[in-house]
């Protein structure tokens, strides 16, 4: 399957995240997956990148052509694509994915999350959107979302879009299920 990883682009990160998802990408790759992903070679998204590589996978980056501002292009790329906006990155990447992971993150993460969570909740697609919390990451975004819809802000049906897991080998057994 065709993953669309979201996920930090920072290096300031915890070294554990990286070697997580590194591992995550190796992992994938070795599974048959590919990755669509932001194309840059810094944190999560670089170390996912990277981990694809080990396992020979293909990987898609869909850049922006302001990217080198910020980072640089991750050299695994096996086919890159050049936006002019963000919105266009996210559309392509959304096009292009099969399934989404949602890798840990910063607001950008969040707002692709949230993006994809919406489209799924407005039935404008209907694929898996995977939330990989190692080391509990995502515990306190996930207590939101259930207090939300404990005050009926969100719709009950929300949680239910999205599967939450914990650990490398939850991931790989909810992907063999989708």
């Amino acid at each position: 399957m065709r993953i669309c990883v979201y996920g930090a682009a920072s290096d300031l990160i915890d070294q554990k995240y990286l070697k997580e998802m590194e591992q995550v990408g190796e992992t994938l790759a070795n599974e048959g997956h590919s990755l669509v992903f932001g194309g840059g070679d810094c944190g999560v998204m670089g170390a996912t990148a990277a981990g694809f590589s080990k396992g020979n996978g293909e990987i898609i980056g869909v850049i922006t052509n302001y990217i080198h501002e910020f980072e640089k292009v991750h050299e695994s790329c096996t086919q890159t694509l050049v936006v002019d906006t963000l919105a266009e990155r996210k559309l392509i990447m959304e096009e292009k994915a099969e399934i989404f992971l949602i890798a840990p993150g910063g607001i950008g993460t969040y707002d692709e999350f949230f993006q994809c969570l919406t489209l799924k909740e407005l039935n404008r697609h209907n694929k898996p959107i995977l939330v990989y919390n190692p080391f509990g990451y995502y515990n306190a975004l996930i207590q939101i979302i259930e207090q939300g819809v404990k005050d009926c802000f969100i719709r009950p049906i929300v949680p239910s879009l999205y599967t939450v897991c914990n650990n490398l080998e939850e991931l790989i057994q909810t992907l063999k299920n989708v």
